[in-house]
C-alpha cells in the first residue's frame, strides 16, 4: 500500500523527508523496513527515517536491516548477524563478514565520498601486501596488479563496518547478497556522500 510512496521517498530522500514522517506515523518501523527491503531500497532507510527506539537500559536501539537474523546466519550467504554497540551507545544488529584485511580511516575521511575512502583503503592495502607475505598470498597475480595500481581487487568490496571508520575488504558476492545497515549510513555521511 505504501510501497509507491516509499520508492519515491528513497529517490528524493531529503526533499521528501516530510513524507517519511507521515509514513512513520502510519507504519511501524519493522513494517517500513520490511517494505523497503522487498523493494530493494533499504540501504539508507535508517538514515532517512532515523528509526530508533529506547530500550530498557536507556540506550538507543536502532532498527537495522535483517535485525531479525540476530544470533543466526543469513539463509543465502551464511553470514552471521550479531548485536553490536556503537561508540555513541546505540545498539543494532549487523553482519559479521569474513574479511581479508581491515583499514581504519583517518578522522578527516569519515564523511568523505566512497571514491576518496576507497582510494585511501587501496593505498593502505598496497602497503599491507608489501609488508605481509601471508596477506599477499591471498590474492591472485591479477588482483595484486590491481592493488599495485591503486584499485580494489576484483571480487572484493570495501565494507563500511558499523564501527566508526573501520573498513573491511570482503568478498563482493557475500557482501552484496547480505542486506545490512552499514557504516556509510551510520557514520559516513550516508547517501549524500556516496
Amino acid at each position: 500500500m505504501y510501497e509507491t510512496i516509499i520508492k519515491e521517498v528513497a529517490k528524493n530522500a531529503e526533499h521528501l523527508r516530510p513524507s517519511f514522517d507521515e509514513i512513520n506515523k502510519k507504519m511501524s518501523p519493522s513494517e517500513l523496513l520490511k517494505s523497503s527491503e522487498n523493494l530493494g531500497i533499504s540501504g539508507d532507510i535508517n538514515e532517512i527515517t532515523n528509526i530508533e527506539q529506547e530500550v530498557e537500559d536507556g540506550s538507543k536501539k536502532i532498527k537495522t536491516i535483517n535485525e531479525d537474523l540476530e544470533g543466526t546466519e543469513h539463509p543465502v550467504t551464511g553470514v552471521s548477524y550479531e548485536k553490536d554497540i556503537l561508540p555513541d551507545g546505540r545498539e543494532g544488529v549487523f553482519p559479521v563478514f569474513p574479511y581479508v584485511t581491515e583499514v581504519q580511516l583517518p578522522e578527516e575521511l569519515l564523511k568523505a565520498t566512497d571514491a576518496k575512502q576507497f582510494k585511501f583503503c587501496n593505498q593502505e592495502l598496497k602497503e599491507q601486501i608489501k609488508n605481509n607475505p601471508e596477506l599477499r598470498a591471498k590474492f591472485t597475480p591479477e588482483q595484486i596488479e590491481q592493488i599495485e595500481n591503486g584499485r580494489t581487487p576484483s571480487g572484493y568490496t570495501w565494507h563500511h563496518n558499523q564501527q566508526d571508520g573501520k573498513m573491511q575488504l570482503v568478498p563482493t558476492d557475500i557482501h552484496d547478497k547480505s542486506a545490512h545497515t552499514g557504516g556509510k549510513a551510520l557514520w559516513g555521511g550516508g547517501q549524500a556522500n556516496r
